[in-house]
């Protein structure tokens, strides 16, 4: 044989890709709370965006920044600043949105 090019089709390319590919089967997300303490939490990367909403929702009440509730929240990721919208986002998984194997999240306010 000679050491010229060698060739090799487009499947074996992608499932070499695919091979490669790190595989989680966990996710740890960091959500600041607005008084500076973290919620540690453990998802599914195929979990939802609004799996991560209830879960905030759930300790929201004890937070002084939560009580009045008619003030509305939100998620985001920084830098850059990325708002998670759950109208826009509910159905996307943590995977999707890039929130794999780890991710901080922040609260933050909306403007009244």
């Amino acid at each position: 044989m000679t050491d010229g090019p060698s060739f090799s089709n487009r499947t074996k390319k992608e499932f070499e890709q695919l091979a490669s590919t790190p595989v989680f089967t966990g996710t740890i997300l960091r959500i600041e709370m607005p008084d500076g303490k973290i919620l540690q939490s453990h998802f599914s990367p195929a979990e939802k965006m609004a799996d991560v909403r209830r879960e905030v929702e759930k300790v929201r009440l004890t937070h002084q920044h939560f009580k009045e509730p008619s003030r509305k929240w939100f998620l985001y990721t920084a830098p850059p600043f990325q708002k998670l919208e759950l109208k826009r986002l509910k159905d996307h998984s943590l995977e999707m949105l890039d929130l794999v194997p780890r991710a901080n999240i922040k609260i933050g306010f909306e403007e009244q």
